[in-house]
């Protein structure tokens, strides 16, 4: 909702040619960037940008979360936006979307951090809070690569909280010029239910999460 702003969807089949096979890795670092895919890559995006006469181009695909080198070193100038949630909050919502067929794919379709194959053994609830665990450690180790100005982090309930200030402070991470969003179509606040994780899972469940990620939840904030 900035005019100097294009935005391509996640763009699965550009990243990824093979995003349908589901058995493939996500997570690469700027070592597995080959020439031809980066090549194919910027062009595409480049040709986007030029079709909507925009100037900058912005794409959110959550398997971004475990490829930051390997963007950084395909777009050298790029700026990354990382907001993160209450793991349970997460663990429920991958949960929910195994209802429509998910299950049968390797962590539910979800993104995959490096040894994700290692849980495959375990109940799904257990896989889906070790893999957001790790995907936290994916993204923290990557940003230590970069230089503070680089990166911008925020909770997604701070967000939806107060959308119209996150908003801004990211216009100014991001060098976009003041005054061209379009502010009256943002509301003041978004709606979230982080609690419904607490229905969601039995007791037994619910514990088998929070130990496994109580670690970060502290660390984030929860």
């Amino acid at each position: 909702m900035h005019s100097e702003i294009v935005n391509f969807s996640e763009a699965e089949e550009v990243w990824q040619p093979d995003y349908s096979d589901f058995h493939a890795d996500h997570s690469k670092g700027d070592k597995d960037v080959v020439p031809e895919d980066a090549f194919r890559i910027r062009s595409i995006f480049k040709y986007v940008k030029f079709l909507k006469q925009k100037e900058y181009f912005v794409n959110k695909h959550p398997i971004s979360s475990v490829r930051i080198l390997y963007i950084r070193e395909i777009f050298p100038d790029c700026k990354f936006l990382h907001i993160y949630r209450d793991g349970r909050a997460v663990v429920a919502s991958q949960m929910n979307c195994m209802e429509d067929g998910r299950h049968k794919n390797p962590l539910h379709k979800f993104i995959k951090p490096k040894d994700w194959r290692e849980l495959l053994t375990y109940p799904h609830h257990i896989q889906s809070a070790y893999a957001w665990k790790q995907v936290l450690s994916e993204i923290e180790t990557s940003f230590k690569s970069l230089n503070n100005d680089d990166y911008y982090e925020v909770s997604y309930e701070s967000f939806c909280e107060k959308p119209r200030s996150i908003l801004n402070e990211i216009d100014k991470f991001c060098g976009f010029k003041h005054g061209n969003r379009l502010a009256d179509k943002i509301p003041e606040r978004l709606s979230y239910n982080n609690s419904k994780w607490l229905s969601y899972f039995e007791v037994n469940e619910r514990e088998d999460i929070v130990k496994i990620i109580n670690s970060k939840l502290k660390q984030y904030g929860y």
